[in-house]
């Protein structure tokens, strides 16, 4: 019995251990695949898990009698505290600090400052009624709007042009016989100035099954703007979504001035594995520890799959806030990016 109570530790141990630097127990490769792909979106629920069964491991001890089994009990419980404390620290040095309202800077109207929105709609669940809220109380001048068709968006842009809002329209030119989950709105307003589009910076995206839709700007001030949403990392479709992310994170390496937003259906971690240098705009906005998706639990517990990412030499998150309106399972998620000083 004793054995078996040895064994059962040393699994559970090493299994906290392994989501501690998942990379020293497993190649980059095999960490995309199912179901470790699944299980590094998942970084707060490992905590609580962790932390629920060493829990569990020292009421156990309570019940063992056998001074060995008590110590290698006690010794699991404090590798799970440990390992559950240290997914924790990851949290909160990636930040938790949602603020309330957006504020604005003194050039918010300007390339100085670019209030950037990514919201996956579900097929127009969040309405454009909802949406148009949003942008205005906010003082949105991009939004990228994952599974939204261009009808829902052409019906958006309207209800923001009766608030008096105009924005430049760009879609991915899905026909209105697809599903809108294939579809992928972009909004800017004409305070960054005039945009055109932009569709070389992933050539790879229509055979990786992305979602993209990108815009430039006609002067050489203001960055390029691009909206993703690859697949998601189901059985059957990794192959697919590996290429799709790897295509959208290498997309930072190709542009000096480049903000990409959406539905990344990957995390920071992943893009850490795929070996991207793309800066985290949530992160420096101190709301990288805080998740999108589902939008059935707090944010605290949701997957950060939707993401605002950019190349780090020109603009810098600064601050962040996540938006509920209709029956999405996403939040929205508002970041202020300003220009670095």
């Amino acid at each position: 019995m004793t054995l078996i109570f040895l064994a059962a530790a040393l699994v559970l141990a090493a299994a906290a251990l392994f989501t501690v630097s998942p990379t020293l127990f497993l190649p980059p490769a095999i960490l995309l695949e199912p179901p470790f792909a699944q299980l590094l979106a998942l970084r707060a629920e490992t905590a609580v898990v962790l932390l629920v069964l060493a829990a569990v491991m020292l009421c156990l001890r309570m019940l063992c009698r056998n001074r060995i089994r008590k110590l290698i009990v006690a010794l699991a419980a404090a590798i799970l505290f440990l390992c559950s404390g240290f997914q924790f620290s990851v949290l909160l040095k990636r930040g938790m600090s949602a603020v309330e309202k957006i504020s604005s800077s003194a050039s918010s109207h300007s390339l100085g400052q670019i209030v950037f929105l990514t919201y996956n709609t579900k097929g127009g669940a969040t309405p454009p009624a909802r949406l148009a809220e949003i942008i205005a109380e906010n003082g949105v001048n991009v939004a990228v709007l994952p599974e939204t068709s261009a009808a829902d968006g052409r019906r958006l842009l309207k209800l923001l042009a009766e608030r008096n809002l105009r924005f430049q329209y760009f879609d991915t030119h899905t026909d209105r016989w697809t599903p809108a989950f294939a579809s992928t709105v972009l909004l800017i307003s004409p305070q960054l100035g005039r945009y055109v589009p932009y569709r070389s910076v992933f050539s790879g995206a229509k055979e990786a099954r992305v979602s993209l839709v990108g815009a430039r700007p006609l002067s050489a001030a203001g960055p390029k703007i691009v909206g993703v949403h690859p697949v998601s990392p189901i059985v059957g479709r990794t192959d697919v979504w590996k290429k799709g992310i790897s295509g959208v994170y290498a997309m930072c390496g190709k542009d000096s001035n480049l903000i990409i937003g959406g539905d990344f259906n990957s995390t920071f971690d992943h893009q850490r594995i795929v070996g991207a240098r793309c800066a985290d705009a949530a992160r420096e906005a101190g709301i990288g520890g805080l998740g999108s998706w589902p939008s059935s639990v707090p944010n605290l517990l949701a997957s950060p799959i939707d993401r605002i990412i950019h190349t780090q030499t020109k603009y810098r998150g600064y601050e962040g806030k996540f938006v509920r309106r209709g029956d999405s399972d996403h939040y929205g998620m508002i970041i202020s990016l300003r220009i670095k000083k």
